[in-house]
């Protein structure tokens, strides 16, 4: 994961340098297929996310699959969300959608990165059982919960300070 050059203690939002995954789901009430992942960037400036990928890899794999067909397509507007959804995510609706996509992932246990156009790790979570989180693993996935990031302005690269259970709550660019 890309950092600051700021004491990860006290990032805040104008230090912080990079995309953030904020939240993520992976089995909604209805099923492995009712899932989000939530990007935000805390940076003063909009980014261009034409190209980079988010994948996934179970918690013990090697290897990374793209989730969101050959890449995502936008821009996050500066201190924004941009929110990435299976076309069946029960708790949204379709006006929430930057981008469909449909992929299945593991609730058990996982890795999640966003990846740019040079294959880049621009941020990293795994989480219950995962063998390659930041740190350490964020908590094991609930059904109809989330894993969400403690603070939008902080990611201090082990994943079970940056997170916690959550109640869904998937924003999208219109959420500020």
């Amino acid at each position: 994961t890309q950092t600051s050059t700021t004491s990860q203690a006290t990032s805040n939002a104008t230090t912080l340098n990079h995309i953030t995954i904020n939240e993520f789901a992976t089995r909604g009430p209805n099923g492995s297929y009712d899932e989000f992942a939530e990007l935000y960037t805390p940076t003063n400036s909009d980014i261009t996310i034409t190209g980079w990928k988010l994948q996934y890899k179970s918690a013990t794999g090697d290897t990374w699959q793209s989730k969101v067909g050959s890449g995502i397509s936008g821009v996050i507007k500066s201190k924004s969300f941009f929110l990435l959804a299976s076309k069946g995510y029960s708790l949204a609706t379709q006006a929430d959608y930057l981008h469909n996509a449909n992929w299945g992932l593991s609730d058990i246990g996982g890795h999640l990165r966003i990846i740019d156009t040079n294959s880049t790790t621009i941020d990293k979570v795994g989480w219950g059982d995962a063998n390659d989180a930041e740190g350490s693993p964020a908590p094991t996935l609930e059904e109809n919960k989330s894993v969400a990031r403690k603070s939008l302005t902080t990611d201090t690269d082990n994943n079970s300070n940056d997170f916690t259970l959550a109640t869904p709550s998937p924003k999208n660019s219109s959420n500020q």
